[in-house]
């Protein structure tokens, strides 16, 4: 219902003037309309967040798994290439690698990651 400024009376929705005492009711009307326009825009901007919340569930945990396998890889990586560096010149270099802890661990770590914790 729309409220008269003039006359303090209500009138139907859709009148463009009072139906009491003939005023325009054009204020009301444009606060109306605006009122509309921002129910609107936030549900837009719902629709919008949910689209983007749907896409991200769909999509985050393969992108998490990518970023996280070649971090794995990369520092595995790494940790093989120091510890064959430190056992350079050892008399059995696998048993040196074999025995270093840290590789062992980044190598479990990934291997885990990328097999499911099958070994």
């Amino acid at each position: 219902m729309l409220l008269c400024t003039s006359c303090g009376k209500h009138n139907p929705p859709g009148v463009t003037r009072c139906t009491f005492c003939n005023a325009p009711m054009g204020q009301q009307l444009r606060a109306m309309a605006a009122e509309k326009q921002i129910r609107s825009g936030q549900m837009v901007r719902g629709a919008i967040g949910l689209v983007i919340l749907v896409i991200l569930l769909i999509v985050g945990p393969g992108i998490y798994h990518s970023v996280k396998g070649a971090y794995l890889k990369h520092s595995y990586e790494e940790m093989n290439k120091t510890a064959v560096d430190k056992c350079n010149g050892q008399p059995d270099l696998d048993k040196c690698l074999a025995d270093n802890p840290d590789l062992k661990r980044s190598k479990d770590a990934y291997d885990d990651f990328t097999n499911g914790g099958k070994h």
